[in-house]
């Protein structure tokens, strides 16, 4: 599977809250970087989005950009994001990178780091 396809069925496993994917996607030792600059947990980070208290409700990439370097590849966006956590509605605007590594002939996301922009 080309990595366009992998990047664009992650970002469908996140609106679905599907953790198979997820975990089948995002390397075990994945560095991810919220929004207020904290390291999040690959399985937290993971569980949250497969929690019923949490739904990404839309995800809407815009001013994608993409490098490849051999076995690693480095996608810039720009994300509108809509979730709903414990009833409460959500929206952001988010510079987002992604960190993508091929082993073993699977992509597979290494490191993922949120930035809120303000409106």
């Amino acid at each position: 599977m080309s990595l366009h396809a992998i990047q664009e069925e992650f970002h469908a496993a996140l609106l679905r809250g599907d953790a198979g994917v997820l975990t089948s996607v995002v390397a075990e030792d994945c560095r991810i970087i919220g929004p207020k600059g904290f390291f999040i947990d690959r399985d937290e980070w993971i569980r949250t989005h497969k929690d019923s208290d949490y739904q990404q409700v839309r995800l809407e990439s815009r001013e994608v950009e993409r490098q490849s370097h051999g076995d690693t590849a480095l996608r810039w966006e720009v994300q509108e994001s809509r979730c709903v956590f414990k009833g409460q509605v959500i929206d952001g605007l988010f510079r987002v990178t992604q960190v993508w590594i091929r082993a073993e002939g699977q992509w597979r996301l290494a490191s993922l780091q949120y930035t809120a922009i303000s409106g």
